[in-house]
């Protein structure tokens, strides 16, 4: 027995404690300049731009932090810079416990420019392809400028601010989300709904946004990072800009919301109530899209085709869905006319065509 444990216990805890030093020590190594420059170098190896960290500090159990971040176009334009980025959770929170803690990202300004082809230098610094549009587009530039974002884990909250720019359509984002539990308490909204709207963490629930001249084609490329199909897709939808008002007030057992969506296609109004038992529409929602046979066909893939502009005006009334949807991932579908849709909901949708 104590040959056994001398010869095959003795070398394994040895490399136990030798990987535990390691990985104790990966923060420091990375955070030291050798480090920051050898991840820095191995990043950019898989991207054809080039990605720039100044300075980096890294803690097992404390904060992290990231100054001077930046990426350039492979022509060495920078697409955007960050000055700091900082999290309170450390990294062990981080990978283990899913947690970010308090964290922002301070001063994002980027320059987003659009060729002719519909792509951006974003998609050429990361090497992402997307559909090519059959139609040469307008080159445009889109300017984010000085945007802010305050993130918590505990309470689940969100703050975003700043200014866009493009081709002279000036617009602001100001955003504020405040759940009022933790990630634990989302999680109890997910799997009991019911409970969770009747608990006092749903009376801190507080969602305000106000986005106005939002550039689209900025979402169309976001979206094409992650389906390159998506390019061009929003902006046929909406034109060129997106407002959005978006205020939700707790009151009592019950949430109110109301939003409005403005673009040049598309206008939309949505007032209703969150409650114990599931989502109402107090008032009709209705929303009037203006399509046109150039922006929609190519995504149409021949399954038909638009043949003249054609205005669609979409009205929803007298729904409700019942908070026993979510948990199952389950989906209101509603038929056109006067009727029963799907899990008993009585609704009331109309869709008119000209």
């Amino acid at each position: 027995m104590q040959f056994f444990v001398k010869r095959i216990l003795g070398p394994f805890f040895v490399l136990v404690l030798i990987l535990g030093i390691f990985i104790a020590l990966v923060p420091t190594i990375i955070s030291s300049n050798w480090g920051r420059h050898q991840t820095v170098s191995f990043i950019n190896s898989m991207i054809p731009g080039n990605l720039e960290i100044k300075h980096v500090d890294l803690n097992l159990s404390k904060g992290q932090s990231l100054h001077g971040i930046s990426l350039k176009d492979p022509e060495g334009n920078i697409v955007f810079s960050i000055d700091k980025f900082s999290t309170n959770a450390s990294l062990w929170d981080l990978i283990f416990k899913h947690s970010i803690g308090f964290s922002r990202i301070h001063e994002l300004n980027s320059l987003i420019s659009i060729d002719q082809n519909g792509q951006s230098n974003l998609q050429r610094a990361l090497g992402i392809d997307s559909r090519k549009i059959e139609n040469a587009v307008r080159p445009s530039n889109i300017t984010l400028s000085h945007f802010n974002l305050d993130a918590s884990s505990n309470p689940l909250s969100l703050k975003i601010t700043g200014s866009t720019d493009q081709e002279g359509a000036l617009g602001t984002l100001d955003t504020i989300i405040n759940f009022g539990g933790n990630i634990k308490e989302l999680n109890k909204f997910k799997d009991d709904p019911q409970n969770f709207l009747t608990s006092e963490h749903s009376k801190n629930v507080q969602i305000h946004g106000q986005i106005v001249n939002f550039p689209v084609e900025l979402i169309d490329h976001l979206a094409t990072l992650q389906d390159p199909t998506m390019n061009g897709f929003f902006k046929s939808l909406l034109g060129n800009t997106l407002t959005i008002t978006l205020d939700q007030v707790p009151a009592s057992d019950e949430i109110e919301f109301r939003m409005n969506i403005q673009s040049p296609t598309t206008k939309g109004n949505v007032k209703g109530t969150i409650t114990n038992n599931g989502i109402i529409l107090n008032e009709p929602a209705i929303f009037q899209i203006q399509v046109l046979p150039e922006t929609v066909n190519p995504y149409l893939k021949n399954h038909f085709v638009l043949q003249t502009p054609s205005q669609i005006e979409i009205v929803l009334s007298d729904i409700f869905i019942p908070s026993s949807f979510f948990p199952n991932n389950k989906w209101a579908s509603f038929n056109i006319n006067r009727g029963v849709c799907r899990e008993r909901i009585p609704c009331h949708s109309s869709l008119l065509l000209g």
